[in-house]
């Protein structure tokens, strides 16, 4: 017997690529909730400094947390040693905000 339809998840698509002079990140730019579209050009890449960008997947306030969290380090590293907080730091950092929420 048919139940209705059946639920299906397809998140989002970002990719970045390492190049010889710099990286490339793409994404989708549509914003879903359920079956709804909410937007059909949502921002999905952001910059932290001159040389960190990320991508966001996933509820679009937790990404936009994690986002302003990195900024605010990233600047506060800035003042604190007066040279640019490395990618490998950023990335460190990224990863412990969001296996603590």
């Amino acid at each position: 017997m048919y139940d209705g339809f059946k639920v299906l998840k397809t998140g989002t698509t970002t990719i970045g690529l390492v190049c010889k002079d710099g990286v490339v990140l793409a994404s989708d730019t549509r914003v879903t909730m359920g079956f709804t579209v909410a937007h059909k050009r949502g921002r999905k890449i952001y910059q932290i400094d001159d040389h960190l960008a990320m991508t966001i997947a996933g509820t679009v306030a937790e990404g936009q947390n994690v986002v302003d969290m990195l900024r605010f380090y990233a600047k506060l590293y800035k003042v604190e040693r007066n040279r640019p907080m490395p990618v490998s730091t950023a990335s460190r950092l990224a990863s412990q905000i969001l296996y603590s929420n």
